[in-house]
């Protein structure tokens, strides 16, 4: 199957496969988990609901960024492969 039908039907889904597999991300994430259940339970109703709507903008915001990430990416990388067929990248004989 093509990779295109692949990312169609759903079999590749990159982000899945950026996540980082190192000790120092697990333990950032970790970090990072146990400070945010501290700061929820230090605040009051009213700034919780303004800490949930501020992560919910965070996470719209990082999404959008990686998306363009990810398609300026792939541009790149057709670029890569079109060089590459166009052997413009080897270095002449001259």
């Amino acid at each position: 199957m093509s990779i295109f039908k692949q990312i169609w039907n759903g079999e590749i889904y990159p982000a899945e496969n950026c996540v980082p597999k190192t000790e120092e991300y697990k333990q950032a994430a970790h970090e990072l988990s146990e400070a945010s259940v501290a700061l929820e339970n230090a605040l009051t109703e009213e700034q919780r609901e303004l800490l949930h709507s501020y992560q919910i903008a965070n996470a719209i915001a990082a999404t959008l960024v990686q998306q363009e990430i990810f398609k300026e990416s792939f541009k790149l990388g057709v670029k890569f492969q079109k060089e590459i067929d166009d052997k413009d990248c080897l270095p002449s004989n001259e």
